[in-house]
């Protein structure tokens, strides 16, 4: 097992598990975690960069090196990452080509979301360790649902789509009441449902079903569902189960 995508609607708590998992030092977050310093510092990934400025950088202080890795590095290291992949997967171009004919708003969003995939999953792959095993928030499942839930009528091929896009080893799938997800958005000032194109309990309910989609056609092609109900704020408890599945 090598490789791990979490999927869900927003507002499941997703992001707060998945941070809660990779603290155990097997399960490496790559871009959620110390990716960029990995990939800048130990060459794990080709770049222009002197070996001096490597050494400033390396014994600048923490908020120097955030402030750094936020405005510059990820950006200089995502393209590399990206180039990197498409050389690997030239079919990606046309998938992202395919998931903008497909959506019906937000088409811009929706290339950067796909462009950042890939950047997040190359960065990852290239720089984690043998023992570990890459975990990320948001991979390309989560690429397909975003996709899904933008159309108005379905023209977009999972099929195609996961011919060419890494498919994980297992999915850990948190799930949570339309509700009471609305609520936790709300709570954190991001109501991602919040649209001019429809309710926030329709467009939660777009999400949901669109996930379900992902969820199944991945299952049926042999990658194994870790499923959680998220309801309550134990994510410790949470983590604690979904490690246990994965051993």
């Amino acid at each position: 097992m090598s490789y791990i995508e979490f999927i869900g609607p927003p507002g499941t708590g997703k992001s707060k598990i998945h941070q809660e998992l990779i603290k155990k030092t097997d399960f490496y977050g790559g871009f959620n975690e110390d990716g960029l310093e990995r990939a800048f510092l130990n060459d794990k990934i080709e770049l222009k960069a002197n070996h001096k400025f490597k050494r400033i950088y390396r014994f600048c202080p923490s908020s120097f090196k955030s402030f750094f890795d936020d405005k510059i590095l990820q950006y200089y290291i995502g393209d590399i990452c990206f180039t990197n992949f498409i050389s690997e997967k030239p079919g990606y171009l046309e998938i992202i080509k395919d998931g903008l004919e497909s959506v019906a708003v937000e088409k811009k969003k929706i290339i950067n979301y796909l462009k950042h995939n890939a950047e997040k999953y190359q960065l990852g792959i290239s720089t984690k360790l043998p023992n570990e095993t890459l975990v990320l928030d948001e991979g390309f499942s989560q690429g397909s649902v975003s996709i899904l839930w933008r159309e108005n009528k379905r023209r977009f091929s999972l099929k195609k789509y996961f011919e060419v896009a890494p498919t994980p080893d297992k999915i850990i799938y948190i799930n949570a009441p339309t509700d009471l997800c609305i609520e936790r958005q709300r709570k954190r000032g991001n109501i991602i449902v919040d649209k001019n194109y429809g309710t926030p309990q329709e467009l939660q309910k777009k999400h949901e079903k669109a996930c379900n989609e992902v969820v199944n056609y991945l299952e049926k092609n042999g990658v194994e569902k870790i499923q959680i109900k998220n309801k309550n704020k134990s994510i410790k408890k949470k983590t604690d189960k979904i490690k246990k599945k994965l051993k």
